[in-house]
């Protein structure tokens, strides 16, 4: 089994789908494409191949009986023109060497340039998809893949983490002391000073009318510790920001011990849904806003140019409700929890038996 998609790269959100997807193809050999093979051996105990060596990539493929491609967010053209070449070309080598393909729990989009989108054709005639929202489904039908099936983030397949007092948790050592809630913070480059200052405004007032200990969250290394650092140079109050080096499968333990999270993140979002934690999520791309539809009224989605008097009183608002909409929440959830398994079921119906 070869798995294409964002690995290697210290993002915890898509580190945490390997995790479910190395568990799926326990027994068979498995093979990643991987920005830091060293780091996916170490971390998943699979092997790994360079994703740009075109030979180590073609090998891999050729003694393969299934390409893996997903999950996340990968065949869009939002954070460059270089994905939606790379994730087809990958596909277009496994179906030429005869490796059958599956798409697993991708969102499709945003395609902006006319090729990307015409370019989806090549994904006629593979041997199963799924994708984590309708909107990804129709896409995928526009341009003529059938068969299409709409699940959800196959990081929802993740066990609920257990609720634990911040004090327990090694990594919050250096949070404030007190009864105020704990807000955690995802936020991701975006916007500017501008928006960084306005981020910074709402988060202070949560501080200061609601007690708030603020603990910022890089989801993604390197270019989300610099969102952090310019947060919080830009707050007026204290603000704990966690080293990017905590491996992705200690993120569910500190989401359990977090009280409402602010995310720019889907993961951070995902990951506050899967420990029952109220979430605000600021929304820079489709997959925000889908994930709250799909999660319903317990999750709230702002646009981005949200004034920081709004985002304090989302925050606030999800607070004062968490008490009473837990049952809603759980339900939620677990509904959720269930579609996204559908992604593995399909997932191992391609599998051939394990040697």
């Amino acid at each position: 089994m070869v798995v294409s998609g964002y690995y290697g790269f210290g993002n915890a959100g898509d580190e945490l789908i390997l995790g479910v997807l190395c568990e799926v193809l326990a027994g068979h050999r498995v093979t990643v494409l991987s920005a830091d093979p060293a780091a996916t051996r170490r971390l998943h105990g699979v092997e790994a191949v360079p994703r740009l060596s075109v030979g180590g990539v073609l090998r891999a493929l050729a003694g393969a009986d299934l390409l893996v491609s997903g999950g996340g967010g990968l065949l869009q053209d939002h954070t460059g023109p270089g994905s939606v070449p790379y994730y087809l070309g990958i596909i277009l080598a496994a179906r030429l060497l005869g490796c059958r393909v599956l798409i697993y729990a991708q969102g499709i989009g945003p395609l902006r340039r006319r090729w990307s989108r015409a370019s989806l054709g090549l994904l006629r005639g593979v041997a199963g998809a799924s994708v984590r929202d309708p909107e990804s489904a129709e896409i995928l039908n526009r341009f003529g893949v059938r068969g299409v099936e709409v699940t959800a983030d196959a990081a929802l397949c993740l066990p609920r983490p257990p609720r634990v007092a911040p004090e327990e948790v090694p990594e919050l050592a250096g949070l404030a002391r007190g009864a105020g809630p704990v807000l955690a913070v995802a936020p991701r480059p975006y916007g500017g000073a501008g928006f960084t200052r306005d981020l910074a405004l709402a988060v202070d007032e949560a501080v200061e009318r609601d007690g708030a200990r603020v603990v910022l969250v890089p989801m993604q290394r390197r270019e989300d510790v610099v969102a952090c650092q310019a947060l919080r140079a830009t707050m007026r109050h204290a603000a704990l920001l966690l080293p990017a080096e905590i491996p992705a499968r200690r993120y569910p333990a500190l989401f359990g011990s977090f009280d409402v999270v602010l995310g720019m993140r889907l993961h951070a979002l995902i990951l506050a849904a899967l420990a029952r934690v109220p979430g605000v999520g600021l929304s820079y791309d489709p997959k925000i806003s889908a994930f709250v539809q799909a999660l319903g009224p317990d999750l709230v989605d702002l646009p981005l140019n949200s004034a920081p008097e709004r985002i304090r009183g989302a925050l606030l608002e999800r607070l004062a409700q968490a008490p009473d909409r837990q049952e809603a929440l759980d339900a939620a959830v677990r509904r959720l929890q269930g579609v996204a398994q559908r992604n593995n079921l399909l997932l191992r119906s391609l599998l051939p038996p394990a040697p």
